[in-house]
């Protein structure tokens, strides 16, 4: 028969895990609402605080680390770049943790490619070189554990776009680092940022690196429907309103091009 005494420490063992979860929930709700205003900085506060309120909780972790991969890439739009630079390793951290704790989740692995090939912004030479390659395996165990999240899809397409744009030194370099390079990289490219658009064509980043990467192929008026619907989709976070910007502007020149060709 259970005592009274413990009876009691049982229910208050109870009630402050009860009161812990609901700490937690509050302060990701409060988060959620901060980051989808594009308040990142305000999110990851809210974030911190469930982190802190709970154990180890992959819904927090994965909120912490796609947060800090987005205030790097503010922060380095604004040319914070040392500031950027340890906002990468809060997201790495975070990204490690899911990636420790919960491997059999999809998030972990992309979220991990995220801050990596964030981390490699930063890098130079030889480091940036085997920085990316990990970018690439990240994505693919993401893709392995779940074959229609379309985020790590985007992830492999940037990385194996830039692999298309080594020059001849990079390459050789890059060669003798690894034992080789990823074949037909512009081909990986779009075929995976083209899947990407087909399971969550709701992604304005979806469509803007696939935008991205066909404009870099000669592929403009290709890559002109998907610059429109970087901008025309509703932004999910303060990157996809810079694109926006930027993808209005390459649309607003190349009808002002087509308009001169006309007139010539």
């Amino acid at each position: 028969m259970i005592s009274f005494r413990n009876l009691v420490f049982v229910v208050i063992q109870l009630l402050t895990m009860s009161s812990s979860a609901q700490s937690v929930e509050n302060h990701l709700n409060e988060g959620d609402l901060r980051y989808a205003s594009f308040d990142t900085e305000g999110a990851i506060k809210h974030y911190i605080k469930a982190f802190e309120s709970g154990e180890e909780n992959a819904d927090v972790l994965i909120r912490l680390a796609r947060a800090w991969n987005d205030a790097a890439n503010d922060l380095k739009s604004e040319g914070h770049d040392e500031e950027a630079r340890r906002a990468v390793k809060n997201a790495l951290k975070f990204a490690e943790l899911l990636t420790v704790n919960f491997p059999s989740r999809a998030e972990s692995w992309f979220y991990r490619a995220a801050a990596t090939g964030n981390l490699a912004v930063f890098s130079k030479g030889r480091t940036k070189v085997k920085i990316g390659r990990k970018v690439e395996e990240y994505s693919l165990r993401a893709i392995k554990l779940d074959s229609a999240y379309a985020l790590p899809h985007i992830a492999l397409g940037m990385y194996y776009r830039e692999v298309a744009n080594l020059n001849r030194l990079q390459r050789i370099v890059a060669n003798r680092l690894l034992g080789g390079l990823p074949s037909r990289p512009s081909e990986r490219a779009l075929k995976h940022l083209e899947r990407a658009v087909s399971l969550n064509p709701s992604l304005p980043v979806a469509h803007y690196q696939l935008a991205k990467t066909r404009e870099a192929l000669g592929l403009r008026h290709k890559a002109n429907p998907h610059f429109i619907a970087a901008y025309s989709l509703p932004p999910m976070n303060s990157r996809d309103r810079r694109n926006a910007a930027t993808a209005r502007k390459i649309v607003r020149e190349y009808a002002g091009q087509r308009v001169s060709t006309i007139s010539s």
